[in-house]
């Protein structure tokens, strides 16, 4: 049996928090644009039509995304999250946004402490790169896509030893562990 001072040695914890619909809220729309007319999605919209991204039928259009329009705390995530903090845990946001600096901007404006942001449109091998390279062994992961949770599961089955907790954020902002 291993000893406590063994399991603390190799036991390393990391906090995942994907950012736009689990820690805020935006009027941020996606717009997919064919010859003949452009059509406007929320992320959450967006995510569940499982579009093909090389398609080239359409262009997609993220440029919302290159700030923040309308941003609102979603309280119960950002309640997780600074518990998080306080408990002196690694914590990091792992967006797909391409543009980082509007979530710093949003940390600022809403008074939250500063975290690490990183931008992946591969999530599951930024998060095995965690795993791999880094060691973590302890995951909780937040995220409101259901692609990204599943690349999640994907990993959580294939990597039995990981203690991971996969949380998807419903249309109301709560998390439901996975």
């Amino acid at each position: 049996m291993e000893s406590f001072k063994s399991f603390v040695k190799t036991h390393k914890k990391i906090n995942i928090f994907d950012f736009d619909d689990t820690l805020c809220f935006t009027d941020s729309k996606i717009r997919l644009k064919t010859a003949e007319e452009v059509k406007e999605f929320s992320p959450k919209e967006f995510h569940e039509l499982n579009i093909s991204y090389n398609d080239d039928s359409f262009e997609i259009d993220f440029s919302d995304f290159k700030e923040l329009i309308k941003p609102k705390l979603n309280n119960i995530v950002v309640k997780i999250f600074k518990e998080r903090l306080q408990e002196k845990e690694e914590t990091i946001i792992l967006t797909a946004r391409a543009e980082i600096q509007p979530i710093y901007d949003f940390f600022k404006k809403f008074n939250l402490p500063k975290v690490k942001v990183f931008s992946s449109e591969d999530k599951g091998a930024f998060i095995l790169n965690l795993i791999d390279k880094d060691k973590f062994n302890d995951i909780e992961y937040y995220d409101d896509h259901t692609g990204f949770i599943n690349d999640a599961k994907y990993i959580r089955d294939i990597r039995p030893k990981i203690n991971f907790k996969i949380y998807l954020i419903d249309a109301q902002g709560i998390p439901n562990e996975i």
